[in-house]
């Protein structure tokens, strides 16, 4: 079964190319332009969660602590994005998995979702034995 990518990022562009480059790649993708609310993302059931961090009316990392607080979602792996360096300290705090600067770069968008899933299924393997 394909894994579940759900981005939220603003610009369309942005959106569009990574909906393009993660779908090439085998991945079900979903994408928003603002953030919809916090339980339609519990109910997305996602593998991964892609978030720009400078939304309108509510920061990326605000997200990400949201979904690291819901029993459901908090071991589902969250990259924050954006295209300033200034918000790393932010992902610290809200424990993201991790962090893309744009421009985006495909080899790092596509090594960084197969990654942290890669993490994320032994994670799971090891706690069900």
């Amino acid at each position: 079964m394909p894994k579940h990518i759900v981005i939220i990022e603003h610009d369309q562009d942005t959106l569009d190319t990574m909906q393009r480059i993660l779908e090439a790649e085998g991945y079900v993708t979903t994408g928003y332009n603002a953030f919809p609310s916090i339980s339609e993302l519990v109910i997305m059931r996602a593998d991964c969660f892609i978030i720009e961090e400078w939304l309108p009316h509510v920061s990326g990392h605000a997200i990400c602590l949201m979904l690291k607080a819901k029993i459901l979602t908090s071991t589902i792996p969250v990259v924050l994005l954006s295209s300033t360096n200034l918000f790393e300290p932010m992902s610290n705090l809200c424990n993201a998995d991790g962090v893309l600067g744009k421009p985006l770069s495909e080899r790092k968008l596509t090594q960084m979702v197969s990654s942290l899933l890669f993490r994320s299924s032994v994670f799971l393997i090891r706690s069900l034995n």
